[in-house]
Order: C-alpha cells, then structure tokens, then sequence
C-alpha cells in the first residue's frame, strides 16, 4: 500500500509545486519552509497537528 491511503486526503501545494499541506487521517501536515540541499527542495519547517495536539519539527541539517 505505499502511496496509497484507506481514507482521502487533501493536499495543497504553493506557488513552485512543492507541497504546503497535507490533511489526511485526522491530521494536518503544514510545510511551512523548504531549504535546497543537493539540488533538492527539502523540507525545513513542518507543523504537524490533530485533535490531541501540535508537533512543530525544524530540520537543521538534512544528510544525502
């Protein structure tokens, strides 16, 4: 099932095609910052959140 879901989701993405955010499961996702590293638009900044709370991740250093 990689790639696939049981429910449906949305995702919205910002002006240079990159994800910005996803709701599926009961979560939403919120890309809030992209950072480039090794010619790839990675993810800096990302607010996770559901009913039972909010998680905000910020990735200092990606390895490739």
């Amino acid at each position: 099932m990689r790639g696939e879901s049981a429910t449906a989701g949305s995702e919205t993405f910002d002006a240079a095609g990159r994800l910005a955010a996803l709701d599926q499961q009961g979560w939403q996702i919120r890309y809030e910052d992209y950072v480039l590293r090794g010619g790839l638009w990675l993810p800096r900044k990302l607010s996770l959140a559901n009913e039972r709370g909010r998680l905000r991740l910020v990735l200092d250093d990606w390895r490739l």
